[in-house]
């Protein structure tokens, strides 16, 4: 008898304390997401990465290469699928003289706008495929800072300062002297390159392979 009073004074004891409360429990949000978050979830891919102080960890990203579309070879980091540095946004087309040029592709006469400025230039073609309708930024190469306005990126900035708009500091840096960007994996590219640690000049690419990529 006196042992099942003392169980059920036990039950009574335990059953006063409150159960865990959950909610008092932060919720993680992208702001707090860190590269820790993706080490330890394999699963975590890389359209959902997040990073402190809205800044890459390239040395992470470099390591964990099953995650990223990350390299640096021979001095040139290409990067695939990250929405940064989005030079096109800042082209002043105004400053740019407008002409044209075509090419004859399989019994079609096939039209490409140039902008050119001295060296500088860019080429755009107007795609009409029923799945793309646009017009794309085939080629181009901008050395002079007057042709984009309202950018953080400047002609004759710091090699590091640009870096660091975007990276974490790293000892990489001092490795790099091109910096690739792909905004995916089958679209052109815009190339960053570097002379003396300093940005001379911003390339665009693609794989429009009949159309003159220089200016004539």
């Amino acid at each position: 008898m006196n042992r099942v009073l003392f169980l059920l004074s036990l039950f009574f004891l335990f059953s006063c304390f409150p159960a865990k409360n959950d909610s008092n429990k932060q919720p993680q949000t992208s702001d707090s997401f860190s590269i820790s978050d993706v080490e330890d979830n394999p699963s975590t891919t890389k359209n959902s990465y997040r990073i402190v102080a809205n800044k890459i960890n390239l040395d992470s990203i470099l390591i964990n290469k099953n995650l990223y579309l990350a390299s640096l070879n021979d001095s040139t980091l290409s990067l695939c699928c990250y929405d940064i540095l989005d030079i096109t946004q800042s082209i002043n087309y105004q400053a740019f003289e407008k002409s044209s040029e075509e090419y004859e592709i399989e019994g079609q006469t096939k039209k490409v706008t140039i902008y050119s400025s001295g060296t500088s230039f860019l080429k755009e073609f107007e795609n009409n495929h029923p799945q793309v309708m646009e017009t794309q930024l085939v080629c181009g190469r901008i050395k002079d800072n007057h042709l984009i306005s309202n950018s953080t990126v400047q002609i004759g900035m710091k090699k590091n300062d640009l870096l660091s708009t975007i990276f974490q500091p790293t000892e990489i840096f001092e490795e790099i002297k091109q910096l690739d960007i792909f905004e995916n994996e089958i679209s052109g590219s815009t190339s960053y390159h570097f002379e003396n640690n300093l940005l001379v000049q911003i390339v665009f690419n693609s794989d429009y392979d009949w159309i003159d990529k220089e200016l004539k």
